[in-house]
Parts: structure tokens; sequence; C-alpha cells
């Protein structure tokens, strides 16, 4: 895990959508990183103007299971946003150390749509 894989990442505004990352070693096989899984990761979503988007392992929107992180953005991270482009990052602490995973440009296409109808419950009527 020395380098940092880039990898660019495009999203729709405002739905929900999980992100899966698998970290391989150098031959692309499945690498058993003892503790992953227990170690806190962080990912941040850095426009050049508005709000940094937070996701933590702390605050449940990343999981980890062996070499596989999820990152689950949900709509309320991007439903107010105004931006299109912003940098990211994951990171986290292995022994000791804060080590960057992965980096790259988040591309936010905005939706048109801004309020969901609300289900009309047919027994109602």
């Amino acid at each position: 895990m020395d380098e940092i894989t880039q990898i660019d990442l495009n999203h729709y505004q405002g739905t929900d959508k999980d992100f899966i990352f698998e970290i391989v070693n150098d031959d692309e096989e499945e690498t058993a990183y003892n503790g992953l899984s227990n170690a806190s990761f962080e990912m941040w979503i850095k426009p050049s103007r508005g709000e940094t988007i937070k996701l933590s392992t702390r605050t449940g929107e990343i999981a980890v299971n062996d070499n596989v992180i999820v990152v689950s953005i949900r709509n309320v991270h991007t439903a107010n946003a105004k931006w299109e482009m912003a940098d990211y990052d994951i990171f986290t602490l292995i022994d000791d150390k804060i080590s960057a995973i992965v980096t790259g440009t988040f591309t936010l296409q905005h939706s048109i749509t801004k309020e969901i109808p609300k289900r009309v419950d047919t027994n109602e009527m």
C-alpha cells in the first residue's frame, strides 16, 4: 500500500450510491491486510468552493471487510451541493502511520428533479 491509487468517481446528485474499493497487491490478487476491518477510515470530498463532505467508519458511511472498502454516499450528502467537481481521498491509520489509500476527482452530475414525491397509499383512498 505504498503507492496511492488514482480513481476518478462519478455521482448523480441526491442519489444513494455505494462505491466499492478492493485493495490488492501488485499482482492484482487479494491481499490479506490484517487489521483493516478494525482500522478507522476517512473519505473527504473537497470542492474548491462549498462544504467538504466527510465520511468515516466512525460515523457509519464507510465499511471495511478484509481488503474491501465500501463507501456509502447518501442523498443528504450531495442534495444541496452547488459544485460539479471536487478532489477526494481515502486514508487510514495503519501501524501508527497515516496512509492514503485512494485519491482522485469526484464529479457530481446535477439532478433536475429536486423533490421526490411521496408514495400515495392506495388503501387510504
